[in-house]
């Protein structure tokens, strides 16, 4: 069996100036801007990252849940539209194990066992009537806006602007007396509801909300501490994700230690010969 540390994070992975802001925005005076102008500084700031590849170094990660609490280590390199790989720290440094995340599949060398797991993300949806993909996790690592039902690609052309809310843009994918009504209806078969919240002055993602119905999930992605230490535009030193499943809550915090952008320096992955191949 895969190490439960591994395992936690895997799971919730798919649930994943140099100054730093410490609040989102204090702002009483925002813009009252129109849904295009908004859209079109949101896509002129995702242009001006352009971003090929992330390595987020010495990345300290802390799971709760009602009843357990699990802190480990790990680095993390992303090649955009390629895959994410993942090594999860035991103490002293040692790998636990490496993950690698790919378009159609997933895979997992399990150090401590031996063995290497071969999986993809039609196993979350089995277990849980969830189904995120690659392009999702990698929207949330790197803060890109995006539309849940098209996150290959980035934009919110099809969403709907609702306003000013707490001082930021906020954006959902339907708009929220439409989806009370389908509730209250019960077609909420395969229903999906996200939010979007936007930074009034640089146009960056600092908020997402998703709703899974089928299964009464709840999960709440905060970007915290932007910097622009590691680049040119404010990106997130941290990530906490909030959620509830089946009337579970849980949260997973990771912070960034470093972050480098177009390195090519990253994390190989190699499948030892002698390890136990496990396919499921």
């Amino acid at each position: 069996m895969v190490n439960r540390g591994v395992t936690v994070f895997f799971l919730f992975l798919f649930l994943i100036g140099c100054k730093t802001i410490e609040k989102v925005s204090e702002k009483e005076d925002i813009p009252t801007l129109s849904e295009r102008e908004i859209l079109k500084s949101v896509r002129d700031f995702e242009s001006s990252k352009d971003i090929s590849s992330v390595f987020f170094g010495r990345t300290s990660v802390s799971v709760t849940s009602e009843d357990k609490h699990q802190s480990f280590r790990c680095n993390i390199f992303l090649n955009v539209d390629s895959f994410i790989r993942i090594s999860v720290l035991a103490p002293m440094g040692i790998e636990a194990a490496r993950i690698s995340l790919e378009e159609e599949r997933v895979t997992i060398i399990d150090r401590i066992n031996r063995q290497v797991v071969y999986s993809g993300y039609d196993e979350l949806y089995r277990k849980y009537r969830i189904y995120l993909d690659f392009y999702f996790l990698q929207n949330v690592l790197l803060n890109k806006v995006f539309s849940f039902d098209h996150h290959k690609n980035s934009g919110l052309d099809d969403y709907h602007y609702s306003g000013i809310d707490n001082s930021l843009y906020k954006f959902s994918s339907t708009r929220e007396r439409r989806y009370k009504r389908m509730i209250s209806e019960n077609h909420t078969e395969g229903l999906a509801f996200h939010q979007l919240w936007i930074y009034p002055e640089d146009f960056y993602l600092t908020r997402n909300f998703l709703h899974f119905n089928t299964q009464d999930v709840d999960l709440n992605i905060l970007y915290k501490d932007f910097t622009r230490e590691f680049s040119g535009f404010y990106f997130p030193s941290s990530i906490v994700m909030k959620g509830q499943f089946n009337d579970e809550e849980f949260s997973l915090k990771a912070k960034f230690g470093s972050i480098r952008f177009n390195d090519d320096k990253g994390i190989s992955f190699s499948i030892p010969e002698k390890y136990v191949k496990i396919y499921r």
